[in-house]
């Protein structure tokens, strides 16, 4: 998995490094990272993946050309499809986990909101 990440990270192709970005973890240590959640997740949960699957991580790389302004609702977009793309190789059917989700989630966070007093507006204290 290192040299994946290594891969990612030629200096040749990122300005010397000045290119690469990481989102919740530090770019330099990532592989290693990465190997520690999957350690703490069976450690937590007795379950690993198996040794014979073909896929070890997904890593998803963006780049612009020179002068590209970043578009959060293309990005976004990009993802959403990197995403099902995944969902589709895994045989995962991404509509029904979405509604189960979404129920889940209805269900546990009822209230959160309505009772968050960061999120109360200050003249509604009956609410």
């Amino acid at each position: 998995m290192k040299e994946r990440f290594d891969y990612g990270q030629n200096p040749d192709k990122t300005e010397g490094g000045e290119l690469i970005s990481s989102y919740g973890c530090d770019h330099m240590t990532a592989d290693a990272e990465f190997l520690l959640s999957k350690a703490k997740y069976k450690a937590a949960t007795g379950r690993e993946q198996r040794r014979d699957a073909d896929v070890l991580c997904y890593q998803i790389r963006q780049s612009f050309k020179p002068g590209e302004k970043p578009d959060l609702a293309d990005e976004l977009a990009d993802v959403l499809w990197v995403v099902t793309a995944i969902a589709n190789q895994e045989g995962i059917d991404l509509t029904e986990a979405i509604a189960n989700n979404l129920a889940k989630k209805s269900i546990r966070d009822k209230d959160r909101h309505r009772l968050n007093p960061k999120l109360r507006d200050n003249n509604d204290q009956n609410s």
